[in-house]
């Protein structure tokens, strides 16, 4: 048995994808992983190739947008991959190795293709650009034709699963199957204690969907009353329809608003200094990040949107915000600044939640059981 894993970003495999590719290793099956590997990703790639046993291939992605010529050049150079490894199953996560994998596996007539839906992204995202919302119309339309040649899709959500039948991008009859996020290693990411001063902490991309501006704007409304609350923020800029520009935040930055960090190592180190994490994303499929504070025991302010609501017990383990909305946002923050214990009892709670659902154990468990290997 033979399946290939076709991901657009090296760094996500071993996080994300770690645990399913060591256990289906361990059941015998010959893994394959194709992404964009660079001369930067060679850590990675010899860690997949000794520790996890996974044979690597590198195809090159753009992964801004739509390209036809760039976006065609992946798809082609997908059938050759697969062509060479002839997989018995492919497995694709991310929208662009979704829509270009379970073609190039159609084409291939590979009859087990499997694509997880880990977040909608700029395709679903409300807009008024009448230039976005025609990318937004061919990508869907493409999308749609993609997953017909899928055995089965995942969704991290029940409300992506939903969204996607009723706007009609899969039908009635496909096979589809909702598990719990990609799930966190709760021993890796082990409870850590919880500072007593109130320090918040965002860790995302830098495009707009993450909800970036609503928390410079809370943290502007927040700052007026405690100005000596500290706020933090990690994670890379992106070349994308939605990024945010470097400028942009370095401005935020020389203002006094918070501390950016850029792209860490090691993200636990990150979320060890904070009190409180914050995601105020416009929609995900099940936001890893929230997983990994959940875990280390902090309590979790998010948006209450798909995707993320269902990460948050709301006045229990966190506390649910609307979304795109900053002074909501804001409120919840001073909350949790003034209430220590109320602090210490949700990062409590965040950890007996993120072990009873979230386990990757669990979910690696369930996704394997949907598999044809």
């Amino acid at each position: 048995m033979k399946i290939l894993f076709i991901a657009s970003t090296p760094e996500s495999i071993i996080p994300f994808r770690g645990k399913l590719l060591r256990t289906l290793v361990s059941l015998g099956v010959k893994v394959s992983v194709c992404a964009p590997f660079t001369n930067q990703h060679h850590s990675i790639v010899r860690e997949l190739s000794d520790s996890y046993k996974v044979q690597t291939y590198t195809i090159a992605l753009g992964k801004a947008g739509i390209n036809v010529i760039s976006d065609f050049r992946y798809l082609i150079m997908l059938i050759n991959v697969i062509k060479l490894i002839k997989p018995n199953a492919i497995f694709c996560y991310t929208m662009k190795p979704v829509i270009y994998g379970s073609i190039a596996g159609w084409i291939s007539r590979v009859s087990n293709t499997y694509s997880m839906i880990t977040g909608l992204g700029f395709l679903f995202i409300d807009t008024d650009s009448f230039f976005k919302k025609k990318i937004q119309f061919i990508g869907k339309a493409i999308l749609s034709f993609s997953l017909t040649k899928n055995k089965k899709i995942f969704f991290q959500n029940v409300d992506d699963q939903k969204l996607f039948f009723e706007q009609k991008i899969i039908g009635k009859s496909q096979s589809t199957h909702v598990v719990n996020g990609s799930g966190v290693d709760i021993e890796f990411y082990n409870q850590r204690p919880l500072p007593s001063e109130p320090i918040f902490l965002l860790i995302a991309r830098m495009i707009v969907n993450k909800g970036i501006y609503e928390y410079v704007e809370a943290i502007r409304q927040v700052k007026k009353k405690f100005p000596l609350v500290k706020f933090s923020i990690v994670g890379g800029l992106e070349e994308n329809i939605d990024g945010i520009d470097e400028v942009v935040i370095q401005s935020w930055v020389s203002e006094g608003l918070f501390e950016y960090r850029g792209v860490v190592s090691d993200v636990r180190l990150e979320i060890e200094k904070c009190s409180i994490y914050v995601l105020p994303s416009y929609r995900e499929g099940t936001p890893r990040s929230v997983l990994e504070a959940m875990s280390m025991a902090r309590p979790i302010i998010t948006s209450d949107v798909p995707g993320c609501r269902e990460t948050v017990l709301n006045g229990i383990t966190g506390i649910l915000v609307k979304p795109r909305n900053s002074s909501d946002l804001a409120d919840a923050m001073q909350v949790l600044i003034q209430d220590q214990n109320l602090r210490e009892s949700m990062g409590q709670k965040s950890r007996e939640y993120a072990v009873k659902k979230y386990s990757d154990d669990l979910v690696v468990a369930d996704i394997i059981s949907q598999l044809d290997i």
